[in-house]
């Protein structure tokens, strides 16, 4: 109880640094930061109410222990946060004894919340406390908000619809910037809590890194912690430029490290051609999966009412295939990574594989995953 207080107390702290640092920017006339406090302080509100409504769910209330697993293969969805609310993901987030597995490395706690704000719904939430506020429009905090956005409940609702006994650890990272440490950090979190996939739907272009010492350091990290970790399988996204990734200038990382224990995919149509979008690189991308017009789960902005939204990209195609592993673990739970990578790629056809580049139709033999045809 002294905790709940002592927590309180901080809350409290926060919104009264919010208000006075709003007043201090009103006093200067600086519009703009205006927004970006206030944005921050939406964010707040909210991720304090999910995790609320969340923690009444399970271990804190003894009563409602069916919220959350303690079974299914651990699946890492290292994104922008998952809403661990969401109907259809809160009973499938992994638990040890009675608290979830879960880490937020931008906010530094156990809330890694992926919301979709909205400053009319939340404008309820403040209880007339910001007033001003009225000026910010939905879109705008749609947009600017930091490191959120729904992609990470997408990609881990898209896990549980190719594998809905798959226990899901939500890590939220910043997934936008210069920089690896929240992304080492959360990689680092999900081995040491026993993911045996994880899925990195992201990257970032490494092309320019070699004359900045601390990104090459974070750029070696990352490929360490991936190589030491054996027994996991890393599923990685090729991204989305329409890139031969077998261009030297194209380093696109994590998805061009080549080791044994990562798989990297583009992503298809439902016609089973080369989406648009997708990066490409024979021996680079080592499958290809459906990601064109994906419906998976999606944060509504009312804890009440669960959404979906339809994504595109190579992260929609990603965990199309960390789902697929994590049921082939199921029935073979001693495989290390690289052979759990192997199972993956025999399942997969061989089939050409055309794209479009620079107004030229090419083609080269590569692997692509019908997953709804899946045993």
């Amino acid at each position: 109880m002294e905790l709940e207080g002592l927590k309180r107390d901080i809350d409290s702290l926060h919104y009264l640094n919010y208000s006075l640092s709003v007043a201090f920017c009103l006093i200067n006339k600086n519009i703009s930061k205006i927004k970006y406090l206030a944005i921050s302080c939406l964010f707040f509100v909210s991720t304090n109410q999910a995790w609320s409504q969340f923690s009444s769910l399970t271990g804190d209330n003894p009563e409602y222990q069916s919220a959350g697993t303690q079974a299914g293969v651990p699946v890492a969805v290292i994104d922008t946060g998952v809403d661990y609310t969401h109907v259809d993901i809160r009973e499938r987030i992994l638990f040890k004894d009675t608290k979830a597995v879960a880490y937020d490395f931008l906010s530094l706690d156990e809330r890694p919340y992926d919301l979709i704000v909205k400053a009319s719904h939340y404008m309820k939430l403040s209880f007339g406390f910001f007033p001003f506020l009225g000026f910010l429009s939905d879109d705008f905090v749609d947009l600017l908000l930091p490191s959120s956005g729904g992609h990470g409940t997408h990609v881990a609702g898209i896990v549980l619809s190719q594998n809905p006994k798959a226990a899901i650890i939500p890590v939220r990272v910043r997934m936008i910037g210069q920089s690896l440490a929240s992304i080492n950090e959360g990689i680092r979190f999900a081995i040491q809590n026993g993911a045996r996939i994880v899925n990195l739907s992201l990257g970032v272009y490494a092309d320019t890194w070699e004359k900045n010492s601390l990104l090459m350091d974070e750029l070696r990290e990352m490929k360490k912690l991936i190589s030491q970790a054996s027994d996991t399988l890393f599923v990685v996204a090729a991204g989305n430029e329409n890139n031969d990734l077998r261009v030297e200038k194209k380093r696109f990382v994590p998805a061009t490290f080549h080791l044994p224990n990562l798989l990297t995919v583009g992503a298809i149509n439902d016609k089973k051609e080369l989406a648009d979008f997708s990066n490409i690189g024979e021996n680079i991308v080592d499958v290809y999966a459906p990601g064109v017009h994906i419906k998976s789960a999606w944060p509504s902005g009312d804890l009440l009412k669960p959404g979906y939204h339809v994504a595109s990209g190579t992260s929609m195609a990603t965990p199309y295939v960390s789902g697929l592993a994590s049921r082939i673990l199921e029935a073979k739970a001693n495989l290390s990574g690289q052979e759990l990578r192997d199972e993956v790629l025999a399942l997969a056809k061989v089939q050409r594989v055309y794209f479009q580049k620079n107004d030229e139709t090419l083609c080269h033999l590569d692997r692509a995953l019908d997953i709804l045809l899946l045993p």
